[in-house]
């Protein structure tokens, strides 16, 4: 029950917190793939691959920044909405 419970109301760790190598961008990337409200994730999978791509060559994404996920918003991911 405490992983399904974690599953529905946890916002997951950063990968660069278990893997120190893992950009910032792909963190970003990540977190928006695995958001809880389906308005916060990308909205098909172009956007996602164009993002994956310009983390892989070090640019900017468009995800926002991972901290400004917040466990907080549980029905939307991002603080501020």
């Amino acid at each position: 029950m405490a992983i399904a419970y974690q599953h529905v109301r946890e916002i997951p760790k950063r990968p660069s917190s278990l893997a120190a190598d893992v950009p910032e961008s792909l963190d970003r990337v990540i977190l928006k793939s695995l958001a809880k409200s389906r308005e916060d994730r990308y909205q098909d999978a172009a956007h996602m691959r164009a993002d994956l791509q310009a983390a892989a060559r070090g640019m900017s994404v468009a995800a926002p920044a991972a901290d400004s996920w917040s466990p907080g918003h549980l029905g939307h991911g991002l603080t501020g909405r």
